[in-house]
């Protein structure tokens, strides 16, 4: 165990001088405190508190969104189906493709390149289920879907 002399120089335990001032050690050295740790109960609160956390969010999630009827009926009208992604065709404009869908699409991305003029939407559902549609220079030219129901 190490040791530190009064005049701040520590030492190993072997030494029988002090490095700093070189007084031998039998007769200025104390014992230099052990490192401060943290306490158990502190890392048991650590512990529970991670816990009760990771509940709560469990109950948040299993709960599941909170929403009052209105705002569930707009959810369900406007809901990405597999029958609306079915109605949608090539050469449809954002404008009707919007309309079939019931709400506007989110934009994730333009490009300008060479006079076309290339933007994709998405659509999704609060289940992750979406629809994505690619239009250049205004009409649809693609679309995709991921698990629409």
């Amino acid at each position: 165990m190490p040791w530190t002399c009064p005049c701040g120089a520590s030492n190993p335990d072997v030494n029988r001088f002090c490095g700093g001032c070189g007084k031998q050690i039998a007769e200025t050295l104390i014992p230099t405190p052990p490192p401060a740790r943290f306490p158990r109960w502190g890392i048991a609160f650590l512990i529970l508190l991670g816990a009760v956390i990771c509940v709560l969010l469990s109950l948040r999630v299993a709960s599941g969104p909170s929403t009052s009827n209105n705002e569930q009926q707009a959810d369900e009208r406007a809901n990405v189906t597999k029958a609306k992604y079915n109605s949608v065709q090539a050469g449809m404009s954002y404008d009707q493709v919007r309309e079939l869908m019931g709400q506007p699409g989110e934009e994730i991305s333009r490009s300008e390149i060479g006079g076309y003029v290339s933007v994709m939407y998405i659509w999704k559902n609060s289940d992750g289920s979406n629809m994505n549609a690619l239009f250049q220079n205004g009409k649809l030219l693609n679309k995709a879907q991921f698990g629409l129901p």
